[in-house]
């Protein structure tokens, strides 16, 4: 579960489309309604197939993938994903730090690797940087 960030240390976004894709519906609902607050319009999948539907059809900014889905492993979304969104920038999210998996992300395109829990107010500080 994310950490809740403090709206006063936070500013609004720019309106930006972000996809959050994770199996796990508690996390992928609260990391929604939590960006959503902060102003953000947020996507939401939950397996790789229904994000490469999405993705064909919405123009995107910042997708979150989550590694490990029920229909596919999240590394292998990494390279559709870019080729239907040019300049988007895919964040991996895992609930266990691995350093291989890491750099496999990071090979493929991925701008960033994080783990659960989420940090939200250091997350929006550096999706705001990304994403202007």
């Amino acid at each position: 579960m994310p950490k809740t960030a403090d709206p006063e240390k936070v500013k609004k976004n720019n309106g930006a489309r972000i996809l959050i894709v994770d199996d796990e519906e508690g996390a992928r609902r609260s990391l929604a309604l939590i960006l959503g607050r902060y102003g953000y319009t947020v996507e939401t999948a939950q397996s790789g197939q229904e994000a490469l539907a999405i993705a064909a059809e919405t123009s995107l900014n910042l997708a979150f993938v989550d590694i490990q889905l029920t229909d596919m492993d999240g590394t292998d979304l990494i390279k559709p994903l870019l080729e239907s969104n040019p300049g988007l920038v895919v964040i991996m999210v895992s609930g266990h730090a691995a350093a291989d998996t890491a750099a496999q992300s990071l090979d493929l395109g991925a701008a960033r690797y994080i783990t659960k829990p989420i940090d939200m107010v250091r997350l929006l500080a550096e999706m705001e940087n990304t994403l202007e």
